[in-house]
């Protein structure tokens, strides 16, 4: 059957060709090259162009099909060696679950030599050698995935993790920095240089970074959707950036730039006047400046806002430094009048007559709170220092004291918000969690 339809299909042409012909006898001159040339049938040269066309379509769809079967028979193969790597993947984490690590690390090797971008594969052995303390090994594993696979996220921030742990800290600049080049809005990346910049100290590039983490997760809130964990997130990017502020504002100073200083400062309060150690700092600016009167009005006026005892307490440090302790005790009584219910004033005026020697008058005001019911171990610490002083009881004193294993009988006693974490002097920042603007003072 085929064989007739080839021969009519040749007929036909070959009809076609003769009459065709018949009308146009007519023959032109082909070169070949400038000096040669053969006279040919318009006709037979129009037949031999069609069919060289017609060739030339043949070999493009067979090339076609040749590469479409080389095509799919690469993707099978991939498909094949991705699956030989996951299951040599499931096979290496079963035997770290039996304890076999070095069965299980040879078998990740041979799962990424079948599939160089098996991600999991790769983490799980920089992971053992991690583990192991072999961290070039797992630097080296987590490179090789990473040039596999150049744009993969978990390669690359565990490989900024490494590069953390092991010190490097230029390698992990320059991944950060590349990766934030690419990808300018990664939170992630963000968030994890400007703790490395915040680690070494490097405030004023930290603040940046901060600025720009903050502006992203407040564009990430709506009015209508924001939902409490999303502004309790804000909340605490905005102190970290205040914090970084007031660090920065601390270097300014040791390097005495009272302007720049202030200027962070200033920035700080802008957004949140609440944050204590900035209220602080700025007194001790104009101290330092020669200006006691306005570190004075500074302190007084964040009192009278927020009454946090640390910024009764620098007013305390000024006026014993000015020799003026007359004035801090107006200070404290005047308050006291204004705060009759606020017992923590009466416990640091307590501690000021102490300070000042003025026993009598320390006892006198503990035992009056004694009377009205506070009982704190503070309260108690105090007392018992006064007594000591006076001479009374005092191998019960010691014997308190010991018991509650104080070092110092006058140092109030600072609970930090967020972990609790307690110590006897008021800082910026907790030294626990590292927490901004958390410690307040706790009689117990």
């Amino acid at each position: 059957m085929m064989a007739r339809l080839r021969l009519l299909i040749l007929i036909i042409v070959l009809s076609i060709f003769i009459y065709l012909y018949s009308l146009n006898p007519h023959q032109v001159s082909f070169y070949l090259t400038k000096d040669r040339y053969a006279d040919l049938p318009l006709v037979l040269l129009l037949f031999i162009s069609f069919f060289l066309g017609m060739l030339l379509a043949l070999i493009s769809f067979v090339l076609t099909g040749v590469n479409k079967i080389i095509y799919e028979w690469r993707e099978r193969q991939t498909a094949k060696r991705s699956i030989d790597a996951k299951k040599l993947y499931s096979e290496a984490v079963e035997n770290i679950f039996k304890g076999d690590i070095a069965k299980a690390q040879n078998l990740l090797k041979k799962s990424l030599i079948k599939d160089p971008q098996h991600i999991d594969s790769c983490l799980k052995l920089a992971e053992i050698y991690l583990k192991d303390g072999k961290t070039e090994a797992a630097r080296d594993a987590l490179g090789k995935g990473l040039s596999a696979s150049p744009s993969n996220p978990e390669i690359i921030f565990k490989l900024i993790d490494v590069c953390a742990a092991a010190n490097d800290r230029d390698k992990t600049y320059v991944l950060l920095n590349n990766y934030l080049e690419k990808e300018p809005s990664s939170l992630y990346a963000l968030q994890k240089i400007r703790g490395l910049l915040a680690a070494d100290e490097q405030w004023h590039e930290s603040i940046g970074h901060q600025k720009k983490v903050v502006a992203i997760i407040k564009s990430g809130i709506s009015s209508e959707a924001a939902g409490e964990a999303s502004s309790n997130k804000l909340k605490e990017e905005i102190i970290l950036l205040s914090g970084s502020r007031y660090e920065a504002a601390k270097v300014f100073c040791k390097e005495e730039k009272w302007s720049s200083a202030l200027e962070q400062i200033e920035d700080i309060l802008k957004i949140d006047n609440s944050f204590v150690p900035a209220h602080i700092l700025m007194g001790n600016i104009f101290y330092k400046q020669g200006k006691p009167s306005s570190a004075v009005k500074v302190w007084e006026r964040a009192y009278r806002k927020y009454r946090h005892i640390a910024l009764f307490m620098q007013l305390e440090e000024l006026y014993l430094k000015e020799s003026l302790p007359s004035k801090i005790i107006r200070l404290y009584k005047r308050t006291i009048d204004f705060h009759p219910d606020d017992k923590r004033l009466r416990l640091f005026l307590a501690r000021l007559y102490l300070r000042l020697e003025m026993i009598d008058e320390a006892i006198k005001e503990l035992e009056g709170l004694s009377m009205e019911g506070e009982n704190s171990r503070y309260q108690n610490l105090l007392i018992a220092e006064a007594y000591t002083r006076r001479g009374r009881f005092d191998k019960a004193a010691a014997a308190f004291k010991n018991a509650i294993g104080a070092k110092d009988a006058v140092a109030p006693l600072f609970e930090c918000r967020n972990c609790n974490h307690c110590i006897n002097e008021w800082k910026c920042r907790c030294p626990q969690c590292g927490k901004y603007n958390t410690l307040d003072f706790n009689p117990i």
